[in-house]
């Protein structure tokens, strides 16, 4: 009798330890089996826990973390009531993420999911996503010890269950008078707190209802996305009016921001981007998926223009700081968009403007679209040590189809408007340099036609540089410019290159000097610019700079446009 008191005590504490923390084998299953085929969004985070920690230790989360916000937000006008309610909502996120159970859900793997719904115009939108959103997590501990923990910390909460098929789903009435409908399947946790949403994703596991996994567009992409810390997926029908109704439905604060052209973009049907960790780098990419058949003219010239390899890097100075070329360049689209933002802030009529234009020079302005080429080079070096005001130094480069015609055009342009300009000649080029005002320090606005292009730089010596014979180093010679060029520098339709670290210091001095000359004007609103600068902007910058050099590129691949990207990280995360 007494080893039965001892030994029925200890076997069932061995079944128990069994039952929780023994791994169970069957088939593996993933988020996909639980998702519906016309989800709309759906995205992946892998070791969330880690990376929220990564980021609190980093420099930008450490900047973030140390803001005064309270002073900031009296500076910007924020009222009492809108500063408390900022604090009571920055707590509770708080306390809700170091809840032990979310803690457990969100540390391995969780999936967020948006499924398609009727707009219901009389309802709230954000209500009307919160039913419609589906979770998925993979526990960092066996899924049954959730079983456990749910009994455990219920308490006086009201818990039902019920059955669905094959599958149990327990029931958790919240505080709100919402409710949380969870179902354990296998090593994941599915939960809603629309139960129709739950059961649907219920049906879709037990193919019932087509599945992710049966979405081909889907299929075929992921594999690339293999190993990515976070992925996400975006089904672009029905989209657009989610996005239309959520703009018009925002604050008034957002009154001018454009709504999404359907025409425009249903010739593009998904996206898929992905995010990989590595040490000391982070590496994105993202995947969209077009129609051909649907796009517009100009979006299939575009599209259709071969990949090439940049060589303006080979011209820029070596301390360039940005730097950004395509042959993707159309004017005419640039001029479209423009306008139509113009259009709705009705801001500025270009009517007689172009028709003023088109009397001087004798062309109309898709005549004078056509004089430029596609290839564009954009560069901006950093600041001159030795200037007073400090002013980047760029430079912009378009090839010409038709370069001697583009001369003549702008010198009728010139002597049409009488403007005041100073012309020399520099290795079989003229330079022709704004004559108007005195330069101050490296900043004189000059003018080129040379290799084909047009090329506008904020002085003539970057003019020089570009195009004379190669005396000194360019940013092909820089060694981090030679380090992302093995990632960055292959066929594309777009490259870009920017010393993240080295910008943010130019625009730290630039703000600095903003705020020295207001305190010349104003000696109130220098305060204010002071305690924004101070307590704002330089630690952001700051802690941005931990993103210290940026690389990305643009190509077609079949049916897809292709966005890949590398950031290399200095003194922050490890």
């Amino acid at each position: 009798m007494k080893q039965a008191v001892i030994v029925v005590p200890l076997f069932l504490l061995l079944l128990t330890i069994l039952y929780l923390f023994i791994p169970v084998f069957p088939e593996r299953k993933t988020h996909e089996s639980f998702i519906s085929s016309d989800a709309q969004i759906v995205i992946t985070q892998y070791d969330l826990k880690d990376r929220v920690a990564e980021f609190g230790s980093s420099p930008l989360g450490q900047a973030l973390a140390e803001l005064n916000y309270e002073t900031v937000s009296r500076e910007l006008g924020f009222s009492n009531d809108e500063i408390t309610q900022f604090y009571r909502l920055r707590d509770e996120i708080r306390t809700t993420y170091q809840n032990p159970l979310v803690q457990m859900l969100i540390s391995k793997e969780i999936t967020v999911a948006l499924l398609p719904f009727v707009h219901d115009n009389f309802a709230d939108l954000n209500e009307q996503l919160i039913d419609h959103l589906l979770v998925i997590s993979r526990p960092s501990q066996s899924a049954r010890l959730m079983d456990v923990a749910t009994w455990a910390i219920s308490g006086d909460e009201r818990v039902s269950t019920a059955r669905y098929g094959g599958h149990d789903i327990t029931r958790f009435d919240l505080e709100n008078s919402s409710r949380l409908s969870v179902a354990r399947v296998k090593d994941l946790v599915v939960m809603s707190l629309n139960e129709r949403i739950l059961r649907h994703s219920l049906d879709v596991y037990d193919s019932e209802q087509k599945g992710l996994k049966e979405n081909n567009e889907y299929m075929d992409k992921i594999d690339q996305f293999n190993g990515a810390s976070l992925v996400g997926y975006f089904n672009f029908d029905g989209l657009v009016n989610l996005v239309n109704r959520a703009i018009l439905e925002s604050s008034s604060a957002n009154s001018k921001m454009r709504l999404l052209d359907k025409k425009k973009v249903d010739a593009y049907s998904s996206a898929i981007f992905g995010a990989w960790r590595k040490e000391n780098s982070i590496v994105d990419k993202a995947i969209i998926s077009f129609d051909p058949n649907q796009l517009d003219d100009s979006s299939q010239a575009s599209l259709s223009s071969e990949t090439t390899m940049p060589e303006s890097h080979k011209q820029v100075a070596e301390d360039t700081i940005v730097y950004h070329w395509t042959n993707q360049f159309d004017p005419a689209n640039l001029f479209d968009m423009v306008g139509e933002e113009q259009s709705d802030t009705k801001s500025m009529d270009y009517g007689p403007i172009i028709d003023d234009l088109a009397k001087i020079t004798g062309l109309t302005l898709p005549q004078i679209f056509d004089l430029f080429g596609n290839e564009l080079t954009f560069a901006v070096r950093n600041l001159n040590e030795d200037q007073l005001v400090p002013l980047p130094r760029f430079l912009l480069s378009v090839k010409s189809t038709d370069i001697d015609q583009m001369r003549t055009v702008t010198d009728t342009l010139i002597n049409h408007y009488s403007i005041p300009v100073r012309r020399k000649t520099f290795d079989n080029a003229e330079i022709i340099s704004w004559g108007g005002i005195i330069g101050i320090g490296s900043v004189l606005p000059a003018l080129s036609f040379a290799n084909e292009a047009v090329i506008v730089s904020s002085n003539r010596a970057q003019i020089r540089d570009y195009i004379g014979p190669h005396k000194t180093k360019s940013l092909a010679d820089n060694p981090t410019f030679i380090e992302m060029g093995s990632d960055i520098l292959k066929p594309s339709h777009s490259i870009t290159f920017l010393d993240f670290a080295r910008t943010t210091e130019m625009v730290q001095e630039m703000v600095s000097w903003g705020g020295t000359m207001l305190a010349i004007k104003d000696r109130e609103l220098a305060r204010k610019s002071k305690v924004l600068i101070d307590d704002l902007i330089n630690p952001l910058l700051d802690g941005l700079a931990m993103y210290s050099i940026i690389g990305s590129r643009k190509y077609q691949e079949d049916n897809t446009i292709v966005f890949e990207s590398f950031t290399q990280l200095d003194n922050g995360i490890q």
